[in-house]
């Protein structure tokens, strides 16, 4: 009985958290999501029944995402996936379908039109969002980068923490080493840092510290609160490997790689600049302009060619008001065929 929430702005994922021996939900625990390639993540809260939801970016094609769940005290987390379509066998109301004589010639018009046009304009390639990949992580520019390179080679990553000046320091809390900031900012004391490998979340700081020094590039901090969601961070720990590889770190036993499919790139575009003389002028959207802006008298003009298929055409203009009141206009031209010699 899962509730599915509707897709307005692309694709989402949700799913549930529960505990791995028990299969009891695990309610306020963070989830996070990564993009692999991507310098982001995305990191939500369980509500009361366990249930998290991400709104994914607006990508195209299949990437790789990682999902993992905070480190929590005795509990294994596991995350269970919903499925993207309702599995239960559904009966679904068959409406009739019935076409007009002169509705059935503008449709077989239209669909001659389609032809003609893959033939004389091949379409053009989509943008490939695989190779969009961000110069600069989501956190902006660093407070301070410690290059690995730079440095007498230390055997542990731990020391790096502790024989260097470095605004970071290695403490226990409640019997277990944590990362904290040297800072006078009180939030930096109250809230955890977020810890990033190759922009993975990573709780567990013995993991960390087990990374070989040799396989790390740099080290990226932000000494300041950050809020990514609605979570506030003590800073942001950024360790960045030489081979995009996680430094050979054991990612959580909660995490899992889903190969998702994002939305189809769109490769059909309207032209508004007409064509040469020499093809066949075959668009059903004859002018399309979606930023169509007046001026101080609240005018605007536009010109373009008329198509070269016969028929009535609609010219449909909407205009939002300073209200949100949506406001549309009609009008309707006819293009006559050319006679014959």
């Amino acid at each position: 009985n899962g509730i599915y929430f509707p897709e307005t702005r692309g694709i989402s994922l949700s799913g549930q958290l529960v505990g791995k021996e028990t299969g009891i939900p695990l309610p306020e625990a963070k989830v996070y999501l990564s993009i692999i390639g991507d310098k982001d993540i995305l990191v939500v809260r369980t509500d009361s029944a366990g249930k998290f939801f991400f709104a994914l970016p607006g990508y195209y094609g299949r990437k790789d995402i990682f999902l993992c769940a905070e480190d929590l005290p005795l509990i294994t987390p596991e995350i269970l996936i919903d499925n993207d379509f309702c599995t239960r066998r559904v009966t679904l109301p068959s409406l009739r379908f019935s076409l007009t004589e002169e509705e059935r010639k503008t449709a077989y018009q239209l669909a001659v039109n389609f032809e003609i046009s893959s033939l004389y304009r091949p379409a053009e390639k989509a943008a490939d969002s695989s190779e969009e990949k961000p110069d600069v992580p989501f956190y902006g520019k660093p407070t301070e980068v410690l290059v690995m390179d730079k440095y007498i080679e230390l055997p542990t990553l731990e020391e790096y923490f502790t024989e260097l000046v470095v605004m970071v320091k290695i403490k226990k809390v409640q019997g277990k080493k944590q990362f904290r900031f040297l800072s006078t900012q009180p939030e930096m004391s109250i809230y955890d840092p977020l810890v990033l490998v190759d922009w993975v979340a990573i709780d567990t700081i013995g993991k960390i510290l087990k990374m070989s020094p040799r396989d790390i590039e740099r080290i990226e901090l932000i000494d300041a609160p950050y809020v990514k969601g609605d979570i506030t961070y003590g800073g942001i720990i950024s360790f960045v490997s030489k081979k995009n590889d996680f430094a050979g770190i054991d990612l959580p036993t909660s995490g899992t790689f889903v190969n998702y499919k994002f939305l189809e790139a769109c490769s059909d575009s309207v032209t508004n600049a007409p064509l040469p003389a020499t093809i066949p002028d075959s668009r059903n959207t004859v002018y399309w302009n979606p930023t169509l802006q007046t001026d101080d008298q609240g005018t605007a003009t536009v010109t373009f060619t008329a198509p070269d298929t016969p028929g009535k055409y609609t010219i449909l203009l909407r205009k939002i008001n300073h209200s949100g009141e949506i406001i549309s206009a009609e009008k309707t031209f006819t293009v006559s065929p050319i006679p014959n010699p």
